[in-house]
Order: C-alpha cells, then structure tokens, then sequence
C-alpha cells in the first residue's frame, strides 16, 4: 500500500508500476491506470462545504492550498467552485495557492489581506492552510466567527478544543484503510480486471468558526465585503 501518493504520476508509483508490483495507491490520488485507488471523496466534500457557506449568506469567499499537483487538491477546489457558483452565479471566489511549503502561502495570504481585500470566509484546502489562516486572523485580531468564517479539509484534536472550534471536512481514514487492504488481498490471492477507483464519503462538521456574515459584533480590522 503506499500512501500518500504525492501524485498520479510519483516516483514511487511509477517505481511499483516498472517492477510489475501489486499495490494500492490512496490518499492523493483519484484514479490510476495500473493500480487500485482508494481516496476520500473529495469533490464531493468540499461541494458540501460550498452549499453550507452559501447557505449562511457567504458571496465572497478565499480558497487557499499549496500547488495543485495532487488530484484530490484539485478536485477540492474544483468541487468546491462548481458548487458555489451553481447556488449563487455572482459569488466571488479568490483561490490563493503556493508550492509546497507554508512560507509562500503564509506571505502570499499576508500579502492578500494587506491589499485590503475582506472576505467573509475562507475555505483551506489542507489542514496546515488552516493552521496558517487560523494564525493571521489572530495577527490581525479577527475573531472566528464575527470577522470572517473558517472551515479546514481535514479534522485534528486541536480544531475541536480551540475556542472556537473549526469547521472541518472529516476524512474516512479506517474505510480507506480497509478498502485498501481488501483490494490489495484480492489481488494478492489472483483477482483480475481493471484497477478499480474507491472514493469514500466525508463528513463536513460545521462547528462555530463558520458564521452568517454580519451576524456578530466585528473586531476591526477593514470593511467586509
């Protein structure tokens, strides 16, 4: 089993594929020619996400992630605006991506703010986007959910005791871990046929960092839009 799969087209996927080994590939990667794939859900997710933000009034949302090199990072996104602009056509969505380190994405987030743009939400693709958001609302003295609204892909401890806990896309871990290793042992044992794609289903918990915009006593910080 390897996990994660950086990409469709890793190193290590590729090493498994010239050495005619039998594998799984989960995690980051939706589909593959060779392999069974098991992943979590992630376009649908984050379409979920879409409907819960417009639902509370959001028309001005940030996107934020590292480089979409992995399938499911753009099936997040892609998931994600597909949806919002179905439910309200005139939504703006920014998207701010970096490589793969937080720096750029930190600086690039400071940058973006500095500019004076305000969103009343932002949705982070990854779980250490939401530790970097998380991180300049609190620079700038913003409060969740009075100034601007957060949601994370990806849940943790410490985004369920913070006050207030984040809003989080829940990954299936032991279906995937299962799927994986019932796909592996039949292939193991002799099953044939084309490698099979498994997405398993997530669970998004809006908890009270998600907010309707305007609904609370704001902490400064600029004019909402």
């Amino acid at each position: 089993v390897l996990a994660p799969v950086r990409n469709e087209h890793g190193p290590a996927a590729a090493f498994m594929k010239a050495n005619g080994m039998t594998g799984v590939l989960i995690d980051r990667v939706l589909s593959d020619d060779a392999f069974d794939t098991v992943s979590a859900d992630s376009a649908a997710a984050s379409a979920e996400v879409a409907r819960m933000l417009i639902g509370n009034g959001h028309s001005h949302i940030l996107v934020i992630g590292l480089a979409e090199q992995a399938a499911t990072v753009r099936a997040r996104l892609e998931g994600f605006r597909s949806q919002a602009l179905v439910l309200n056509p005139s939504v703006r969505i920014d998207v701010i991506t970096s490589e793969v380190t937080v720096e750029p994405l930190r600086a690039s987030l400071r940058d973006y703010f500095a500019s004076g743009e305000r969103p009343t939400a932002v949705y982070s693709l990854l779980l250490k986007g939401t530790l970097v958001a998380l991180s300049e609302f609190r620079r700038r003295g913003w409060h969740c959910p009075n100034d601007i609204s957060l949601v994370g892909f990806d849940d943790a401890e410490w985004m369920q005791v913070t006050w207030p806990a984040i809003a989080a896309v829940v990954q299936p871990v032991h279906q995937i871990a299962s799927q994986a290793m019932n796909l592996l042992f039949r292939r193991v044992e002799g099953a044939v046929g084309p490698p099979t794609a498994r997405l398993e289903p997530c669970q998004v918990l809006m908890r009270e960092s998600v907010g309707s915009p305007g609904s609370g006593p704001h902490s400064g910080g600029g004019d909402r839009q």
